[in-house]
């Protein structure tokens, strides 16, 4: 069993359009080093407590998104993945930029104080990987701690391989519809191809399924 421990001083940060396979990575390297995955979706988040907890006087108060996650994980060196940093917003209930660069700080994070636990977390050997759509809206003081990597869009061509060899076969087995005669032409491919994001692509096609699905079955009970 091995477990990489985190280099210190190193966040990376995913950039790039949506669907270019950014959350997939992040997943494959926690795969590769047997760890287990928190994702913390910071998209539109307002409130430092999401972060950091709510103080335990508060009405349903709890603990944050973090430690949620480690409980769950049952370990204490997993991946975590911190989605659309660059989504983040300043609220009227502190400000989550700066629990942020808390968490991602070596200096700190060996001694992360949740206000709902109240005791010092060591989170020294967690991995941190950001990942955002657009690098400039990204907080200057955040961006400093990040390593930027960047993800570029996929070409109509790669798109087209990407949904015959993997996106389409790997529907069928998941509706169970391999043995289902179905003609699918080069033109239905080249147009669902048109669509940037891999996300929006396998969507699209999950949606077709589908509705041949209920519709075989109705005959079916017919």
């Amino acid at each position: 069993e091995s477990h990489l421990s985190s280099p210190i001083g190193s966040v990376l940060c995913f950039i790039g359009p949506p669907g270019t396979g950014k959350t997939s990575i992040a997943k494959s390297i926690a795969k590769a080093t047997n760890r287990q995955v928190i994702k913390l979706a910071l998209g539109g988040v307002t409130d430092e407590a999401e972060i950091r907890g709510h103080r335990r006087t508060y009405v349903a108060a709890k603990q944050g998104r973090l430690v949620d996650g480690l409980i769950k994980a049952k370990e204490m060196n997993p991946i975590v993945i911190l989605d659309e940093v660059d989504k983040l917003d300043k609220g009227t209930r502190g400000d989550p930029t700066s629990a942020l660069l808390e968490l991602l700080d070596p200096e700190q994070n060996n001694e992360f104080i949740d206000r709902y636990v109240e005791i010092p977390i060591d989170l020294s050997k967690v991995l941190f990987i950001c990942t955002a759509n657009y690098e400039e809206n990204i907080p200057e003081p955040l961006k400093d701690r990040l390593e930027m990597i960047y993800f570029k869009k996929y070409s109509f061509e790669e798109r087209l391989i990407i949904l015959k060899d993997y996106i389409y076969p790997n529907l069928l087995e998941k509706y169970e519809m391999k043995s289902f005669d179905i003609e699918v032409l080069s033109c239905f491919y080249k147009a669902i191809s048109e669509e940037d994001s891999l996300r929006k692509i396998e969507k699209n096609v999950s949606k077709i399924l589908k509705v041949l699905l209920t519709k075989f079955k109705l005959e079916n009970i017919t």
